[in-house]
């Protein structure tokens, strides 16, 4: 018989799957190749930055209104409450840290703050 917490991690994993499904769905062909990655593909998983950068994958501002629905709904699915509304604030900070950084950084790809340059990345 599954604990209350292997039925909890099941029933997470069967929405984040669901959620990652339809925003595949919606991509066009060439955006797929950019925001799905083969798994594993360890050394693309385990790279971390918290600084601007380009992380790979699919940014905001490559997605349509409706893709970046499907993208916020795929992270909800894998967060508490409070941890969406964190991911959500930070992102949206971006724009106060451009203010603050006196909106003259570029980094040659455009604004270096900006909340439309965070990137989604599917393995598998």
């Amino acid at each position: 018989m599954a604990s209350i917490e292997e039925t909890v991690r099941t029933n997470i994993a069967a929405k984040m799957s669901n959620a990652a499904d339809l925003f595949i769905s919606s991509l066009r062909s060439n955006q797929l190749s950019t925001a799905v990655w083969d798994f594993p593909s360890n050394t693309e998983r385990t790279m971390w930055f918290y600084t601007p950068s380009d992380h790979g994958g699919l940014t905001l501002a490559q997605m349509n209104d409706h893709q970046q629905a499907l993208a916020f709904n795929l992270l909800a699915t894998g967060l508490s409450e409070a941890g969406y509304a964190t991911v959500s604030t930070i992102i949206g900070l971006e724009n106060v840290l451009d203010r603050i950084e006196g909106h003259s950084l570029n980094d040659g790809q455009g604004r270096f703050r900006d909340p439309s340059r965070y990137y989604l990345r599917i393995f598998g």
